[in-house]
């Protein structure tokens, strides 16, 4: 009997081992791939050798964004903001129309229509700013063409008519209202009345000049929606159009000019699709603006630094000594991560980014050119490489661990990876067009963390 006891206690023991190797492999496994090492959450002292330093110099300053380009199809933005941190930016849009309909006619010849109006509806979808201040928008035709596959850069302009065929204010309580109305079926969206005499034009065209899309096209080349709101605008919004669907549209009413019944009533609808053009303009007025007194001047940079969609400004961050710690330090990183904090000098009413960009400089080995490129961890794990505001909205972190361990490998073999940083609201192959703006501390507050074993010791 007691024979039988100790076996089975000495069974049990060995059960347990079992379970408990089992799980151990499961913990260790669990570490692998697309996750750290997480020295942050090892218990005090388990990774003594893993050393930290965090006192690396940061030159940083406000640089001007690259033009990108701007016949995005996923933002059309409208609309002024302005603010004594970034200044006045201003948003207009153009854009095209197809035929909701191919191979339209008329059963009668054009002159046997009269034209009772013609109308642009819009759909403001989202507002960064303050949408309660009224703002103006005026309507021109375009006697330029937009080329569907062309690049355009925000600071193109088309030749338009000198006189607008429509102008129209508008404004919303907040958000929320304009959530709500997205949301309603029966809201009809912002209806501008233009010019009987476009409608007049357009009408005529029917059947003779075109009957497709292509040749509509040829025959009216667009719209320009400028944005006119006087300088007394104190602070306002920038507004992104919803274009899926039919939220942007042309309507043509006309009737046979011997019947007027609302029977003998007909319609002809342009709208936006993905085979049309939209094209945004920003300008940008900075004088007396914070950041004008900052763009190009690290001594400034160690302050503040800024951030701006709407190809406005960004950031240049640059570690100087990185190389001479490599060069003198036989060292593997297990971490590194750039943290930068977010200032009080945000203007009121606006948000922070929700998510900034990290991208790095390298040599073009064809060419020899500097070109500005996505790091290698953003390209190997976005999630783990991060950008996201903080909860608190006080800092943004990035995991740069591939990228400070290729520029110390690098340094170690006498070449040079360390070209610096920037830091963008906007890269146009990731985000297409933001209008964030960020105010960010500056050099003096940012810091780059690294956690690394010297293979040495």
């Amino acid at each position: 009997m007691n024979k039988t006891i100790r076996l089975l206690k000495r069974q049990r023991f060995a059960l347990w081992q079992a379970v408990l190797f089992f799980m151990l492999l499961v913990a260790l496994s669990a570490c692998n791939g697309d996750r750290l090492l997480g020295v942050e959450v090892q218990p005090e002292g388990a990774l003594d050798p893993i050393q930290k330093i965090d006192s690396f110099t940061v030159e940083a300053r406000t640089v001007l964004l690259d033009e990108p380009q701007n016949s995005t199809r996923a933002e059309s933005f409208i609309g002024t903001i302005n603010n004594d941190v970034f200044g006045r930016s201003s948003a207009s849009l153009y854009l095209n129309f197809v035929l909701e309909s191919e191979n339209v006619t008329l059963d009668l010849s054009p002159e046997e229509y009269v034209v009772d109006d013609l109308t642009l509806t819009l759909n403001a979808d989202v507002a960064y700013g303050t949408p309660s201040e009224s703002q103006q928008f005026r309507i021109k035709v375009l006697d330029e063409d937009l080329i569907l596959d062309s690049t355009y850069n925000s600071s193109k302009s088309f030749r338009t008519d000198d006189n607008p065929v429509g102008t129209t204010f508008f404004s919303f309580t907040d958000q929320s209202q304009m959530n709500s109305l997205t949301n309603d079926d029966s809201y009809a969206g912002i209806q501008i009345s233009l010019d009987k005499d476009l409608g007049e034009f357009l009408l005529q065209g029917i059947g003779r000049e075109y009957s497709t899309s292509s040749q509509f096209q040829e025959y009216f080349k667009g719209l320009f929606i400028e944005n006119s709101s006087p300088s007394s605008v104190q602070t306002g919004a920038i507004y992104n159009l919803n274009t899926t669907g039919s939220r942007i549209e042309l309507t043509l009413n006309f009737h046979p000019a011997n019947n007027d019944s609302a029977d003998a009533r007909e319609s002809l609808t342009y709208v936006t699709t993905l085979s049309t053009t939209r094209v945004n303009h920003f300008d940008h007025d900075r004088t007396g603006a914070l950041v004008e007194g900052s763009i190009n001047d690290p001594e400034k940079g160690r302050e503040l630094l800024f951030a701006q969609g709407i190809s406005g400004v960004r950031s240049e961050l640059f570690f100087p000594y990185l190389n001479t710690f490599a060069q003198s330090n036989d060292i593997a990183i297990s971490l590194a991560r750039i943290k930068v904090k977010t200032s009080d000098m945000q203007p009121s009413g606006v948000p922070f980014a929700p998510k900034l960009y990290l991208l790095d400089f390298e040599i073009d080995r064809a060419s020899g050119d500097t070109l500005e490129t996505l790091n290698s961890d953003y390209t190997f794990s976005t999630s783990r490489h991060g950008g996201e505001l903080s909860e608190d909205e006080t800092e943004y972190v990035f995991d740069v661990t591939r990228q400070i361990q290729k520029i110390i490998e690098s340094a170690q073999s006498g070449g040079n990876a360390n070209l610096g940083f920037t830091l963008n609201a906007q890269v146009p192959v990731l985000n297409g067009n933001v209008a964030f703006q960020s105010v960010l501390q500056g050099s003096d507050n940012i810091v780059l963390e690294i956690f690394y074993t010297d293979i040495n010791e």
